[in-house]
């Protein structure tokens, strides 16, 4: 997903303003974007009125420079609505670039499953469940001689693992390019407290 920032930190009243032209500038005849809000009219006027404050509080004086302060704000608040608009068009990064914003792009997080995968170590597994608020974590392995299947052996023996507080861990030792099946439960406290069952198995081949 994409979307358009302004990106104005760190720019000069003189850099907003120059920046604010180019992007109307962009905008005016845009096809992608066929109604502005605020109007690109009301927006150049507003950039006009703060370059002539701009220019008036070259020469000093507290009210004129409370003048271009006020009157930059109102460009990069109307600058501001503009964004919003042209984000809630389209999330489209091909047209977002023709505004002349900055494009920024926000990867969605997928959700977090239970997996196992070869560790770093030969003989090493990774393994690691979605957070919970469970007190502890089980865990169980087996070994699988079928590296094809897809179906958890009914004669799978599974071994336990230590308990874990934190809902990651690894196993070690394992033998390298065999196929084992892992499984994992949530051990609660308190009233609801207890062993709950385990989740369905996912398997990894041993580096």
């Amino acid at each position: 997903m994409s979307k358009a920032i302004l990106k104005f930190h760190g720019l000069t009243p003189a850099q907003k303003l120059a920046r604010a032209r180019e992007i109307v500038a962009k905008m005016t005849g845009n096809t992608n974007f066929t109604n502005p809000t605020p109007s690109l009219a009301s927006i150049s006027a507003a950039i006009d009125d703060a370059e002539k404050a701009l220019e008036a509080a070259g020469g000093g004086g507290p009210i004129s420079k409370k003048d271009r302060n006020n009157k930059v704000a109102l460009v990069v608040l109307l600058m501001t609505q503009l964004t919003s608009y042209i984000n809630a068009v389209t999330d489209d990064p091909v047209k977002l670039l023709t505004t002349g914003l900055t494009l920024k792009t926000e990867k969605k997080r997928g959700k977090r499953v239970f997996r196992a995968t070869p560790g770093k170590k030969a003989g090493t597994v990774a393994i690691e469940a979605p957070p919970n608020k469970a007190r502890a974590h089980k865990w169980q392995y087996g070994y699988d001689p079928d590296t094809q299947s897809n179906v958890v052996p009914a004669n799978i023996v599974w071994l336990d693992l230590p308990i874990t507080s934190a809902s990651h861990t690894a196993i070690e030792n394992l033998t390298t390019g065999h196929k084992v099946w892992i499984r994992h439960g949530y051990v609660y406290s308190g009233p609801k407290g207890g062993d709950y069952p385990y989740g369905d198995p996912v398997s990894v081949i041993v580096p």
